[in-house]
């Protein structure tokens, strides 16, 4: 009897010891996936700085000192966070700001910062825009004042005007000296932020270009390019050397400027769609813990356009439609673009030559009256130039 009770002890005993065996793996098994949950960030609150990208400018619904009910990137990515505009989420990006217009801002809005958890900003656009005046005189060798004529300017400058700027060595010097300030400007901006809130994620967007493969424009790209890309390096120094985080917009944007911006209508900011892939691309940096809240992941072709080939039938001087086809799936999509060519400039000379030239000689009198045919034709000639205007939109970024 007694050695049956120990051997029912013994045979009790294993079963505890296999018990707590199998609860240890269950548990085990158990803790990773809670894990990967918890490591899933949160956010409690956002905040956003920068220039008019940051804002939505150019979006449907937006409106001047309300960035909150536009489709922006900001605003979408708020929603998916859970966020409620203007209390957990705010914007304090202003259209048009230089990295000197967001150093003086950071002072008053520190409470801001402060509080914020996910902190994202876009500047250094208009560091470019904002000279580019200057740029254009450059290039033009005429005086320019302001954004649109620089912008009508340097559109109507050819390739050799753009190889002489990019040769020029006082236009060089003032290019460097703005990035040399960008660069300064940055290194305060990352400083305060520290200052005063060091726990913070701190996400900067690289600049894209709005001018890339966009067929028309490779002149100004010529010079427009180089520049960003001193921007952008002048950035990823300064910031990720501060131990934050560099955004890769322009894997977004660059190879599909013409769809994903409005530059077609000579505005750089970027449209519904880019607006879109930079709040997806922030989704994926993020790994936003509430899943419910993102889109639903699809099977979509990530498409890779080829070049824009025209489709159209008209004259260089007229505006062309454009077609390109993706490698991977052929789908395809088409663009309006500005025209090659501009039409030459018709004077009085010009027509007053014209007139004489197909004009008689001689002019019976009785038929002296038949000198309105000559008014007439250079009424005709004249305001067939006069029709020849193009309309730039000036852009605010």
């Amino acid at each position: 009897m007694k050695n049956k009770s120990k051997t029912s002890g013994k045979a009790f005993a294993g079963k505890i010891i296999s018990l707590s065996l199998a609860l240890m793996l269950l548990i085990g098994a158990a803790v990773p996936a809670f894990a990967a949950d918890a490591d899933k960030k949160t956010y409690r609150q956002l905040l956003v700085l920068g220039d008019s990208i940051t804002t939505g400018y150019g979006l449907q619904n937006y409106t001047v000192g309300d960035p909150y009910k536009c489709p922006s990137y900001a605003n979408k990515l708020a929603a998916a966070l859970g966020l409620e505009a203007g209390s957990t989420y705010i914007n304090k990006a202003v259209n048009g700001d230089k990295s000197s217009n967001l150093l003086a801002l950071l002072p008053s809005v520190k409470s801001y910062v402060e509080k914020s958890d996910l902190i994202i900003i876009s500047i250094g656009g208009n560091e470019i825009l904002g000279n580019l005046a200057m740029i254009a005189s450059a290039v033009s060798g005429k005086t320019i004042s302001s954004l649109a004529e620089a912008m009508s300017t340097l559109l109507a400058s050819d390739a050799a005007a753009f190889a002489a700027a990019a040769a020029n060595a006082e236009l060089q010097a003032q290019l460097t000296n703005i990035v040399k300030l960008y660069t300064a400007n940055m290194q305060k901006i990352v400083s305060m932020l520290k200052s005063y809130n060091p726990d913070a994620r701190v996400l900067f967007l690289a600049q894209y270009n709005p001018l890339n493969k966009v067929p028309g424009i490779e002149p100004v790209n010529s010079l427009g390019a180089p520049m960003l890309a001193s921007i952008n390096a002048a950035m990823k120094l300064v910031v990720e050397t501060a131990g934050y985080e560099i955004v890769d917009v322009p894997s977004v944007i660059d190879d599909f400027a013409a769809a994903r911006t409005n530059i077609l209508t000579m505005d750089i900011h970027p449209n519904s769609i880019g607006h879109d892939e930079i709040y997806k691309l922030l989704l994926d940096y993020l790994d936003i813990g509430d899943a419910s809240s993102a889109p639903a992941e699809t099977t979509e072709c990530e498409h890779e356009f080829g070049e824009w080939k025209e489709i159209s039938e008209g004259k260089a001087t007229e505006p062309w439609t454009g077609e390109r086809e993706c490698k991977k799936c052929g789908e395809k999509e088409t663009a309006e673009f500005p025209a090659r060519e501009t039409e030459p400039e018709v004077t009085t000379a010009d027509v007053t030559e014209a007139v004489e030239t197909t004009a008689p000689e001689t002019v019976p009198a009785e038929k002296k009256g038949c000198g309105s045919f000559a008014a007439l034709a250079f009424l005709s000639v004249a305001s067939g130039a006069a029709m020849i205007l193009f309309r730039r939109k000036t852009v605010i970024q």
